[in-house]
């Protein structure tokens, strides 16, 4: 006899088989084998085109505050002699207070050509009545390419403008080689396949192996000279504890990331109820293709001793002078 309940049992079961054989028959690839394909892949990148996103949301007792940053990052490294990197920026922010409000959004441009690192401000608007007497000094130097002598360049930065020397390409091979066979990450979550920018690609959810997080760390410090501190996975408790979400979307053919997406989030009540929403999203355009990454013909020695001064200067102007201030009665 016709039994509804049979036949509803009968669809699920055929349904299931259905799902289950596809699986079992199509070309999914454990995460076990791409993870570590990425890893590698990842080092032998030569050139790359990608958009970043990073989002900040901080509050404490007092002040919040919004700061977003959209950024479009290309990087040709196929001569090691003259790598080449661009960096467009732009970001938002917001601050509020109890006093008052501030809004404001800028826009810069970063370059990387061999040894030589420029940069050139675009916009610059703030709704502020205290910054307003340093506009003029800070827009003077608007949509001009400037050059910046690595003395001022921060460590990292100044590292990728430096010249490249056999003990730094020796260095940085055996970091590219501890980072593929570095155990960073363990997969929650399979998502099966998704399309991400016009690439198929797995999506998984991941946790960072804070034991091989660790060890990673160790190997890289024992490459820098002096170096004597060695960390343990109880010293990266806070940062880990701070990770709320990590998503991968990795390439199926090329094993390279499509997408990656971390989240984190820490409540500090000992700190005056601090606590800030941190999000960083990373969009890949393309890899190993040619990438268009203009420089300048012409550019500016900027020296920074002279926009502290020109600020400081300013600054000095606004305080009276211990003449003028009025008598005490």
């Amino acid at each position: 006899m016709f039994n509804l309940k049979n036949l509803s049992k009968g669809i699920a079961v055929s349904l299931a088989s259905v799902v289950l054989l596809t699986a079992c028959g199509g070309d999914a690839e454990a995460p076990e084998a791409v993870i570590p394909a990425f890893q590698e892949n990842l080092v032998a990148i030569e050139t790359f085109d990608t958009n970043v996103n990073f989002s900040f949301l901080g509050k404490d007792q007092v002040d919040n505050m919004n700061f977003q940053l959209d950024a479009n990052v290309k990087g040709d490294q196929t001569d090691p002699a003259q790598q080449k990197a661009a960096v467009d920026l732009k970001a938002n922010v917001t601050l509020t207070s109890a006093e008052a409000t501030t809004q404001g959004n800028m826009g810069v441009n970063f370059l990387i050509n061999g040894t030589e690192f420029l940069f050139k401000l675009g916009e610059f608007n703030f709704k502020d009545p205290s910054i307003a007497p340093y506009l003029p000094i800070i827009e003077s130097y608007k949509d001009r390419w400037l050059k910046l002598s690595s003395d001022f360049l921060p460590g990292i930065v100044s590292s990728l403008a430096n010249e490249r020397t056999d003990e730094m390409i020796e260095m940085e091979e055996k970091a590219k080689q501890f980072f593929v066979e570095a155990d960073l990450f363990d997969v929650t979550k399979e998502y099966g396949t998704e399309t991400v920018n016009g690439r198929d690609s797995y999506h998984y959810q991941v946790s960072l192996n804070q034991e091989g997080m660790t060890a990673y760390l160790n190997q890289l410090g024992s490459l820098m000279p002096d170096s004597t501190q060695t960390l343990q996975p109880a010293d990266m408790d806070e940062l880990f504890n701070s990770i709320k979400s990590i998503d991968l979307w990795i390439g199926k053919e090329d094993h390279q990331l499509s997408k990656g997406i971390i989240n984190l989030m820490a409540d500090n009540a000992e700190s005056q109820g601090a606590s800030f929403d941190i999000s960083l999203t990373i969009l890949a355009n393309s890899y190993n293709k040619p990438v268009s990454i203009e420089v300048p013909a012409e550019f500016e020695e900027f020296d920074p001793l002279s926009l502290m001064m020109g600020l400081s200067g300013q600054m000095n102007s606004e305080v009276p002078a211990e003449s003028d201030a009025p008598a005490a009665e």
